[in-house]
């Protein structure tokens, strides 16, 4: 290898294929790590090498990630996610993979609100930011008695596990017996502690807006700055009075 920087993209789906081509304009050597199945970066004109991702836990494919910079000398080389799920690896394991590579996101106690949404909720209530209502029901005997009006939508809070629900990303609900069928499919896909229902209740938002939570962090995003920010300031006092004029004459005609 020559000390040309170059970048390891972790996942070979569209938005790796967006990478690639961005970077590769450039002149950036990019390599892909993707499972099989998921190859489309790796067509790309600009990839220059597509290298295997492996199962297993966090841990394993950090020391895999540092294992592929020690055989094939990628010091510095910066690694880009490609999903939720590279992006919490490459967030969880920043301290660890930094000593090796340049990790393109950030850290994992900021990632972290906007990786699970029932954080990002929380983070906007915090921040006094404008959302739809969530309802997180314990179990189904609570959502056969919840007090909403419909429609209603389900969203998984986040997407560490692969599934039908994940990839959809939200799941409309018309009334009660829709609800409760799309509850019970969800259920068996994703852990139920996961499993949000989305209540229209603010005229703000509609069907269209309601799943763009990269808007919502946008807003908690100047929010926060707009606290962090003013959070020392003190108006300037107010302009003294302006003096009455002097009286002529010691007297005042009507």
């Amino acid at each position: 290898m020559n000390e040309t920087t170059g970048a390891l993209i972790i996942g070979g789906n569209l938005n790796g294929l967006s990478i690639a081509r961005s970077l590769g304009r450039q002149g950036i050597p990019v390599w892909v790590a993707t499972p099989p199945n998921i190859k489309l970066a790796s067509f790309s004109r600009y990839t220059q090498r597509t290298l295997p991702w492996p199962n297993g836990d966090g841990e394993s494919r950090a020391a895999y990630l540092l294992e592929l910079a020690e055989r094939h000398q990628l010091n510095q080389w910066v690694l880009f996610p490609t999903s939720d799920e590279s992006a919490a690896l490459l967030s969880k394991f920043h301290p660890m993979l930094s000593r090796r590579f340049r990790v393109s996101t950030a850290t994992w106690d900021a990632l972290r609100w906007a990786y699970d949404k029932r954080l990002t909720y929380r983070l906007a209530a915090e921040q006094q930011v404008d959302c739809p209502s969530t309802f997180y029901p314990a179990n189904e005997t609570e959502l056969e008695s919840a007090p909403f009006d419909f429609p209603v939508i389900l969203k998984p809070a986040t997407h560490a596990v692969i599934s039908r629900f994940t990839a959809d990303k939200a799941w409309p609900a018309a009334n009660r017996n829709e609800l409760l069928a799309r509850y019970r499919e969800a259920r068996e896909m994703i852990p139920r502690d996961e499993i949000l229902i989305r209540i229209f209740s603010n005229d703000a938002w509609d069907v269209r807006g309601i799943d763009d939570d990269r808007a919502l962090l946008f807003r908690i995003a100047i929010a926060s700055a707009i606290a962090r920010d003013c959070s020392g300031f003190r108006p300037p006092p107010p302009p003294p009075p302006p003096a009455a004029p002097a009286l002529r004459g010691g007297s005042m005609r009507s």
